[in-house]
């Protein structure tokens, strides 16, 4: 794909102080404030969360480390996800091995998966309800 990794600073606008929106399995929190990461999900109906930090290493990648605590027990997990840049199309893929897809098109289109991150946290009362019934 001839497209320029996002520059960190780019990387950082999409999702500072953003929650991504996961549809009916979860959200997750990127914090501005200590790079806090907080998120919850929910798998076949079974309720979890997820605490940790996330970051920018570079190369248009931004991950998330986070420790997770659900039904099957608790677990830490690195997730990330690359960004590139050809003209003002936006493609992402998860690492490792992810298949690239248009993350933000040139023009605005709901169905992106950009539109899913939405300004605010709209995640930590739903993981203060879900941590309240461990």
């Amino acid at each position: 794909m001839k497209a320029e990794a996002v520059p960190d600073e780019g990387i950082y606008q999409m999702y500072q102080n953003r929650s991504w929106l996961w549809g009916r399995n979860g959200a997750g929190y990127f914090a501005a404030q200590r790079r806090q990461f907080s998120a919850w999900t929910s798998d076949k109906g079974k309720l979890g969360y997820g605490d940790g930090i996330w970051f920018i290493p570079g190369g248009g990648k931004v991950c998330f480390r986070a420790k997770w605590h659900g039904a099957g027990g608790d677990s830490n997990a690195l997730t990330c996800f690359e960004h590139r840049q050809a003209g003002r199309v936006i493609y992402q893929r998860k690492l490792p091995d992810g298949d690239w897809y248009v993350f933000r098109s040139s023009h605005r289109n709901l169905a992106d998966e950009f539109m899913k991150l939405k300004h605010g946290d709209y995640v930590s009362w739903k993981q203060k309800r879900i941590k309240a019934r461990d």
